[in-house]
């Protein structure tokens, strides 16, 4: 959906020229809040989507450069695989820019960039003062651009995608990229939310948690959760509650009993497309 554009962008000696254009990677794009370093859902998406939005206030940029660029030796890495070495299995970085506030915000009402306006949704200021202060990091945004190397095909995955990270809380970022551009993201994806030992305010599962309450402010919704847990049942409808839940059903003919780590989403999503044709018809 972005290939177009992608292929335009200006990158000279590893950095990006352009300016950022920051609502057409809004449409259709995939956000991830509470994501860490889990490189994961690029590979589930495959090629339905091409511009992934992470954000997390634990994670520090020399961490996700550490891990995009192959340079360090930690157990949790931007991998489509587990067992992958570090960094996106068969692409490298073309390009990179490091974003400002205004560039996320260009109304200027969070500056996403600064502790003060990162959270500034958060509920329970008690929490954010006592706990969360020596958690979380020191706020940045960054654009990547990846393109995928040449001995892979596009069976592998898309010829390039744009990757952006940004370290600041998940529904303040949502608020601020979203909603106020009263745009949604094509998939929303909660894998670990964060909550207890991962020092996150809000409970991203919970039906009455801030980001559920976010999204369903907005003007747009999701098409669909990625997740792995059933989550938010009485607000989705079910085709569009737990998109891997919905799609093991109609896959009963997969062999492998482990949908979440064997197939990309494009696969699973052509043959649902088939099976609601069928049974349209």
């Amino acid at each position: 959906m972005h290939k177009e554009l992608l292929q335009r962008i200006d990158i000279k000696n590893g950095e990006i020229i352009d300016k950022f254009p920051l609502k057409e990677l809004l449409e259709n794009s995939l956000y991830y809040p509470a994501c860490g370093r889990d490189g994961d859902p690029v590979w589930y998406s495959h090629n339905e989507i091409q511009s992934f939005f992470y954000a997390d206030y634990g994670v520090t940029q020399k961490q996700i450069e550490e891990s995009l660029y192959g340079t360090g030796c930690y157990g949790e890495n931007i991998t489509f695989r587990s067992s992958d070495p570090v960094g996106f299995k068969g692409y490298k970085v073309l390009g990179e820019k490091k974003l400002t506030s205004k560039e996320l915000d260009p109304t200027g009402k969070i500056k996403l960039t600064t502790k003060r306006g990162q959270m500034q949704f958060v509920t329970d200021a008690n929490y954010v003062r006592d706990t969360l202060k020596d958690w979380v990091k020191k706020p940045f945004a960054k654009w990547y651009i990846l393109e995928r190397q040449s001995e892979f095909n596009d069976a592998h995955g898309p010829k390039r995608f744009s990757f952006v990270f940004i370290c600041a809380d998940g529904v303040t970022t949502y608020k601020t990229l979203y909603n106020l551009n009263r745009i949604s993201p094509k998939y929303l994806t909660i894998v670990n939310s964060g909550d207890g030992f991962g020092f996150n305010w809000d409970n991203f599962q919970s039906e009455d948690g801030q980001l559920c309450k976010t999204v369903f402010d907005n003007t747009k919704i999701p098409e669909a959760l990625l997740v792995k847990h059933d989550i938010w049942t009485n607000v989705f409808h079910p085709s569009e509650k737990t998109l891997f839940e919905e799609l093991e059903k109609c896959m009963s003919n997969v062999e492998s009993e482990d949908m979440w780590e064997t197939y990309p989403l494009d696969v699973y999503l052509d043959k649902l497309r088939k099976e609601i044709e069928n049974i349209t018809n």
